[in-house]
């Protein structure tokens, strides 16, 4: 079980009311469980599971969940990616690594560090339109 769920699980147990099944069921389906395991780790039925989907407000809390998840996923990538940028870079100028090794090493940082770069100039030119239409509308944007 992941330190997530056996949290959520716990808090779940301890609450002992809606909302703790709630919260419990919310990260067993957001961390990918299927509703029967997902209602056994709540400790609700698997109609109550059902049911609870089709509410809308329980949707949006278990998409929350799912985003938190991701957004958790990503910062745990990108943290590795500055290790995993060295180790291409270290192989691409080993003399001892074999050609092929290098050349490969060497294509992925090209690729990479090209495809990274043209992600980051679409994000930034995006947040300025989004600036520059909440300006023009007098709104504001949300940070």
């Amino acid at each position: 079980m992941s330190p997530a769920l056996a949290t959520v699980t716990w808090l779940g147990m301890a609450d002992g009311g809606r909302n703790g099944a709630d919260s419990a069921l919310i990260v067993a389906l957001a961390c990918g469980q299927p509703v029967r395991r997902a209602a056994e780790t709540a400790d609700v039925s698997e109609r109550t599971v059902y049911r609870r989907l089709q509410d809308e407000a329980f949707r949006a809390s278990l998409a929350r969940e799912r985003a938190r998840l991701v957004e958790e996923a990503v910062g745990r990538l990108a943290s590795g990616m500055t290790t995993a940028a060295d180790t291409l870079a270290t192989i691409a100028t080993d003399s001892e690594a074999s050609a092929s090794a290098r050349v490969s090493a060497a294509r992925a940082v090209l690729e990479l560090g090209s495809r990274l770069r043209a992600e980051l100039d679409l994000e930034h030119r995006l947040e300025r339109l989004e600036d520059a239409l909440a300006t023009r509308s007098g709104t504001g944007r949300r940070r």
